[in-house]
């Protein structure tokens, strides 16, 4: 047996043993080859995307949603589209480590097949102000495998300079669940009443809601919070719902995970721009920018003006 055939079962077997975990985001390379190997490849392909689908199915539909039942990776890219931030779920998804990909070119991420569209998508940046779109593009693993994933690709513009910044995210819902482990939504004991799961966390309509309302609070930082018996009645449900079911379902409150992705938002333009604090201030929700500053201090332990450095 050649050895390119020995590295394309090695690579079938490695795949077989992510699915074996529950992991069904992985594709094998096509080679082109003509023979039984190929279409064990074309075979296995497809059934991973299936069962993703499936999977992702009845996720949505009967298992409740945690922050860690998710994948987010993001990518801050510079003007000339070199990798300057990775978040911790590029690490553990594709593989690399931070020295791997800081200030590598972003194409070096993408499939041969893809290359193309990425340099079009390139083009069209550097036209558009304000860029905003969705691709399907293919990212390489390190272990040789392929990763397709659907991104949002947004431009960033740093008002005080030329800089331009580009955002690459990828948000979807980790299919390995609690289905693959056979283990029921939460368990209970008949001793222990008072930790009965609520009925809010029982009904996919009412997780489907604080997961909009989660959604809508991550989409708008920069805006005032209105209060959560308005907000609740905005989704259709009610202020007990949204204030037991939100803590249930993310292990944390409505205010604490609106300060915690604010100042996220609020490290991550620190990061990646040169905009001041009080630009930065405003854009993450924040009226006063000492407001911003000791909140930011006590969340990271260190002032904005340290990260910059």
């Amino acid at each position: 047996m050649q050895a390119k055939d020995v590295e394309r079962l090695k690579a079938v077997k490695n795949m077989l043993y992510a699915m074996a975990q529950g992991n069904f985001n992985s594709r094998i390379p096509r080679t082109g080859e003509d023979d039984l190997i190929e279409s064990i490849t074309v075979l296995l392909n497809m059934m991973a995307e299936e069962m993703k689908e499936t999977l992702k199915l009845y996720t949505d539909l009967h298992i409740q949603s945690t922050p860690s039942a998710h994948i987010n990776m993001a990518f801050i890219l510079n003007q000339e589209f070199r990798i300057q931030y990775i978040s911790a779920d590029v690490l553990a998804e594709l593989g690399y480590k931070d020295e791997d990909l800081i200030n590598e070119s972003f194409s070096k991420l993408l499939s041969n097949s893809h290359k193309r569209l990425w340099r079009s998508i390139g083009n069209k940046m550097l036209d558009t102000v304000g860029y905003n779109e969705q691709h399907r593009l293919i990212l390489n693993c390190k272990n040789k495998m392929e990763r397709p994933c659907f991104c949002s690709i947004s431009s960033l513009y740093n008002v005080s300079s030329p800089k331009q910044y580009i955002m690459v995210n990828i948000y979807e819902p980790l299919v390995k669940s609690r289905m693959l482990e056979d283990k029921p939504l939460n368990v209970q004991t008949a001793k222990d009443p008072k930790n009965k799961l609520p009925k809010v966390l029982m009904r996919a309509k009412d997780r489907k809601i604080l997961q909009e309302i989660h959604h809508h609070i991550s989409q708008n930082l920069d805006k005032p919070l209105p209060h959560l018996e308005t907000l609740a009645h905005n989704f259709g449900t009610n202020e007990f719902k949204l204030k037991y079911g939100f803590k249930q379902l993310y292990n944390t409150t409505v205010f604490r995970f609106l300060k915690s992705e604010r100042l996220k938002k609020g490290r991550l333009l620190l990061e990646n721009t040169s905009l001041p604090v009080k630009t930065i201030a405003p854009m993450c929700g924040y009226t006063s920018s000492s407001h911003f500053t000791k909140d930011f201090k006590i969340e990271y332990g260190v002032s904005p003006k340290k990260v910059r450095e």
